[in-house]
């Protein structure tokens, strides 16, 4: 019973001061990797059987080899986190084609419905709308957007990174003015504040510099 209590105490605490919302963007985004990865190569290494089934839909031969080489290419680029923005729309592009082309008639649920497709072109758009979270190699490499520090969606690694709070504002802290957090917990010293998860509902002060006055409650400010 202590055993238990102690890990629903450790649970609570990764809930209440870790990046909740990065370590989930991270678990959506590399399963939808994978997943497209493993699709992709198992239409790569059977290229003529690929050909043929889209001919067979009435769809250019040429489609068959966009289509395959696009889901395992831009898997691998989901689990990295890099070009996730454009990724993730041509993800949704191709599973709206198959629910169109191949599964409507079947219905949403049952053996032919379209119950995954949908779903994974849904967890697509939501990273390509929601960035690859900071757990990602693109904004970390891009200059526009290494350090939370991205000024304009209109830079020309923008769609490298894929974030999407260029500009943003949901943390005052001085690493994380203008998109997405990366200081997580790091200390007052090391990050201008401690907002250890920003964007989390942090519900308590955390007396830091902008804090000193008085709470301004800066840290669940969306």
């Amino acid at each position: 019973m202590i055993y238990y209590l102690y890990y629903y105490k450790y649970i609570i605490h990764m809930m209440k001061h870790y990046n909740c919302r990065a370590w989930g963007l991270l678990i959506l985004r590399v399963v939808i990797g994978v997943i497209f990865i493993a699709h992709g190569w198992q239409k790569i290494d059977n290229m003529a059987g690929t050909v043929g089934f889209f001919t067979s839909l009435g769809l250019p031969a040429f489609l068959a080899y966009v289509d395959a080489w696009v889901e395992f290419i831009g898997g691998i680029a989901f689990v990295l986190g890099i070009f996730t923005k454009i990724t993730g729309y041509l993800f949704a592009i191709i599973m709206a084609v198959a629910i169109l082309k191949l599964k409507l008639v079947g219905g949403l649920t049952g053996a032919k419905g379209y119950e995954f497709e949908l779903l994974l072109l849904a967890a697509s758009l939501c990273i390509s709308f929601a960035g690859p979270g900071i757990f990602a190699i693109g904004p970390r490499l891009c200059p526009c957007c290494r350090g939370g520090k991205c000024k304009s969606s209109g830079c020309a690694c923008h769609m490298f990174c894929g974030s999407t709070n260029c500009g943003g504002k949901n943390c005052a802290c001085n690493m994380c003015k203008g998109g997405d957090c990366t200081c997580m917990m790091t200390s007052a010293a090391a990050c201008g504040c401690n907002c250890k998860a920003c964007g989390s509902n942090m519900s308590t002060c955390d007396s830091c510099e902008m804090c000193k006055n008085g709470c301004t409650k800066h840290e669940i400010q969306q």
